[in-house]
């Protein structure tokens, strides 16, 4: 990670469980399709965004990991998780997203430094 801020970033802080609307991705993903670049950090609840083989939320709705996968095609590769939040968690690493890295406090705090927009859901 660099410590300059990068034009027009955001960072989307995902801080509750995935609920029936994916708003969360689908604005990643269509900031990613303006090439505004996106970074994703799960926190706390968060986590469930990372978590496979889910069900759509609602019917002919999107599953989340499907989403998730999808951020790669939006040049979307920056996907992180707090690594307290797992810790916390009754969740392991290998259950997430193997798009999604750890990152430690000092790390969270620096990568919201780095973007000049940051949205929490």
């Amino acid at each position: 990670m660099t410590d300059s801020v990068s034009a027009n970033s955001t960072l989307i802080l995902l801080s509750t469980p995935p609920s029936q609307d994916m708003e969360p991705l689908e604005l990643a993903l269509a900031l990613a399709a303006f090439d505004h670049p996106v970074t994703l950090l799960c926190l706390g609840a968060g986590l469930g965004w990372l978590l496979g083989k889910q069900q759509p939320r609602k019917v002919q709705g999107k599953s989340p990991d499907k989403l998730v996968s999808a951020l790669p095609m939006y040049d979307i590769d920056q996907i992180w998780y707090a690594e307290s939040a797992l810790l916390a968690s009754p969740f392991d690493a290998e259950q997430l997203s193997p798009l999604a890295r750890a990152l430690d406090d000092r790390g969270i705090r620096a990568l919201i430094q780095q973007h000049q927009h940051c949205l929490r859901f």
